[in-house]
């Protein structure tokens, strides 16, 4: 008997996903805005800025909607790698364009695996997180060479204290509570960010406040 796809891809996704790092996570939060800026490392002195990029297309405050089952979302959806992700922009700030070849992130002593580092962002430090290994665990990250194949964008929290890299960001797009096959009872667990699958577009809905490892 054959699986359903839908069923398919979610034993598809939770094989990707099944070495995950723990994470606790406790997290302000302010009012939504989706900004473009520029991006420096912090470096003594800091020499260089990273290109901006195009804005992603506005929307209306109102739109922005906690995403849960029962309303409308609408979702940021980005790539590492082969993986296609999302996550509500309710959750997110800006994107910058960043260069990991042209610039040196400042790395941390001791600093943990998942943090590539810190970069200046408007006048204030910022964490960029080493997306891959928060969401697949350090050895199935390890299997590409970042430095060969570095990050290109970094999508930063709606608290603008962190930045999450990836390769690309894709598109913004509505949800419906029925494009989503939400995971139940996920807080409490540490898989606390994975908040479900969109079927249609072979992608896993992720939210960042809840993937960061870090507590205030």
């Amino acid at each position: 008997m054959l699986v359903q796809p839908e069923l398919a891809l979610d034993a598809y996704l939770e094989a990707l996903l099944a070495t995950v790092p723990e994470a606790d996570v406790e997290l302000d939060v302010d009012v939504p805005v989706l900004e473009v800026e520029t991006l420096t490392a912090v470096t003594e002195p800091v020499t260089e800025a990273v290109a901006q990029i195009a804005p992603i297309e506005s929307v209306e405050s109102e739109a922005l909607a906690q995403p849960d089952a029962e309303g409308e979302f609408h979702a940021l959806f980005f790539r590492i790698g082969g993986l296609t992700l999302a996550t509500p922009v309710l959750g997110l700030k800006r994107i910058v364009d960043f260069d990991f070849t042209a610039m040196s992130v400042t790395a941390l002593p001791n600093q943990p695996s998942w943090l590539l580092g810190l970069v200046e962002n408007q006048g204030e430090t910022l964490g960029v997180m080493h997306t891959a290994e928060l969401l697949l665990g350090q050895e199935k990250s390890m299997r590409r060479d970042f430095m060969a194949e570095p990050y290109r964008k970094i999508i930063i929290s709606r608290q603008g204290r962190y930045g999450f890299a990836c390769d690309e960001v894709l598109e913004m797009v509505k949800l419906r509570p029925e494009d989503v096959r939400w995971r139940a009872n996920r807080h409490g667990d540490h898989r606390a960010w994975l908040m479900g699958t969109v079927s249609e577009r072979l992608s896993v809905l992720v939210d960042l406040a809840e993937l960061t490892p870090i507590r205030r």
